[in-house]
């Protein structure tokens, strides 16, 4: 990731302390102007593959729609992200319930966010953008998979919650 304008995160903070509704400010490059470039469900030319988002939130199958709040934040029903601006409650929730699951993928940790805020927070432009997938980045979206399995890589869209007792470490 390449941070820019990370001093944005204080507003992001004091964005969340004035709003109590609002489960968190979702910081991942977005231009609002060009919208269309960032749809993962409708690819077009130019579009920014590197930062895509479904623009159907997953846990309702509503179209996400952005309403500007303040000055560059904009409110949405898009679905929860990491990393991000959220709320610590919001979170160890969410953790708390998906620890007592086997496996849960991605859509469960968004769905459970959801349940809890109905509305994210977006700060136009972000604040950090993906670096470019060249084929020297092992990304699990954009790597083969193959090369996933030779170096057992561990997907991040199913995944289970491992107790810290439990951890073991090896120094290789």
């Amino acid at each position: 990731m390449i941070h820019k304008r990370f001093d944005r995160v204080y507003d992001c903070v004091n964005y969340l302390d004035k709003r109590p509704h609002v489960g968190g400010v979702r910081l991942h490059e977005y231009d609002v102007a060009n919208k269309h470039l960032y749809d993962k469900d409708k690819p077009t030319k130019g579009s920014r593959t590197n930062a895509w988002r479904s623009h159907t939130n997953t846990s309702t199958g509503a179209k996400v729609e952005l309403r500007q709040d303040v000055d560059d934040f904009y409110q949405t029903n898009f679905n929860a992200h990491l990393p991000a601006v959220n709320r610590y409650e919001m979170l160890c929730h969410t953790f708390d319930v998906l620890a007592t699951q086997q496996k849960f993928t991605e859509h469960d940790f968004q769905r459970i966010c959801h349940e809890r805020y109905q509305t994210i927070a977006m700060l136009d432009g972000g604040i950090y953008e993906d670096i470019a997938f060249n084929g020297s980045t092992v990304v699990g979206s954009h790597t083969a998979n193959e090369i996933l399995k030779t170096l057992e890589y561990q997907s991040g869209r199913v995944s289970s919650i491992i107790p810290r007792d439990q951890y073991v470490v090896e120094r290789v």
